[in-house]
């Protein structure tokens, strides 16, 4: 199946967008068993659509998906050793890139030119889920990952080693 035209349009290169739907990266891993109907797009972020050139610091991958019911959510993910605030910086990161109104405290959306299609953030239209070995340091973050839910609505989820989930009904929000 090849990429819909509308990521492509965004700047995703085609070769960095596949229908995949899990991600894994030494010993942490993140999975999503699509439902019928489901539909889940997988853009390699880190190394993919931001080259190592760019000194943005960057997630390592982006779901698009939408559910058979049709919610649908971006999901911004990233895999990580102990570093939970260097996780936090690549997802404030990579939010800036993808928000066009950030100086709003307003998450990009459907009315937006040349952005991928979401439900409100209120609804969980977008999140953030870090899949960490050792998160050292998670609660002295708090205040950081309160910070991106003030600024962009958000939520992140962290789960250690593996995440995974039946179904984009049982996603977080």
């Amino acid at each position: 199946m090849s990429a819909p035209e509308w990521l492509l349009d965004l700047g995703f290169p085609a070769d960095c967008i596949s229908n995949k739907s899990s991600a894994s990266e030494k010993s942490r891993k993140f999975s999503i068993t699509p439902n019928r109907g489901d539909i889940i797009w997988r853009v390699h972020v880190d190394g993919g659509w931001l080259q190592s050139s760019d000194p943005e610091k960057r997630v390592d991958y982006l779901f698009w998906t939408q559910s058979a019911v049709g919610v649908r959510r971006i999901i911004l993910v990233e895999l990580k050793g102990q570093e939970i605030g260097k996780a936090l910086e690549q997802i404030d990161s990579t939010l800036r890139r993808l928000c066009k109104r950030v100086s709003t405290n307003q998450v990009h959306n459907s009315n937006h030119n040349r952005s991928p299609g979401h439900d409100p953030v209120s609804q969980g239209g977008v999140v953030a889920v870090i899949v960490h070995t050792a998160g050292r340091g998670v609660p002295q973050r708090s205040s950081y990952i309160e910070r991106l839910r003030s600024k962009y609505g958000i939520r992140v989820h962290m789960h250690k080693n593996k995440y995974s989930t039946h179904g984009l009904d049982s996603l977080p929000r």
